[in-house]
């Protein structure tokens, strides 16, 4: 999110001020762009691949609508290149958010299986004890 907002930030300054700053930061601009759009092709596939393996229907709707349509489009119509990129950092983050809520559910029903586990152990142990 923060090299998003650079991204911005360094657009809009070389953007006002043009000549010998627009020269000196506009590559630095275009590094970032690329390494952010990077990510995306790395890590798009696995999230993908993520979702539908979990089943999180929603998640997966809302990445094509958020992410993949305005990269098609970006691609077919030449908008900002920018646009789509915040979008998917955007999408990261609430992703991760809500990442955090998932694994405490696992946890969670993982923690209960293993106390029904440890139940069902403990009566046959008693029983074992009460038949001898």
């Amino acid at each position: 999110m923060a090299l998003v907002i650079l991204i911005v930030l360094l657009t809009y300054t070389v953007n006002r001020t043009g000549g010998f700053l627009g020269n000196m930061v506009n590559p630095f601009t275009k590094v970032l762009i690329i390494i952010i759009a990077l990510t995306g092709v790395v890590f798009i596939p696995y999230i993908l691949y993520v979702l539908i393996k979990e089943n999180r229907i929603g998640w997966l709707s809302f990445m094509i609508i958020l992410v993949i349509i305005p990269i098609l489009f970006t691609m077919f119509y030449n908008l900002a290149l920018l646009h789509p990129i915040f979008l998917y950092v955007l999408y990261c983050y609430l992703l991760n958010s809500q990442i955090t809520e998932w694994s405490t559910e696992y946890y969670g029903h993982q923690n209960r299986l293993e106390q029904k586990r440890l139940k069902v152990e403990e009566e046959e142990r008693i029983k074992c004890e009460m038949i001898f």
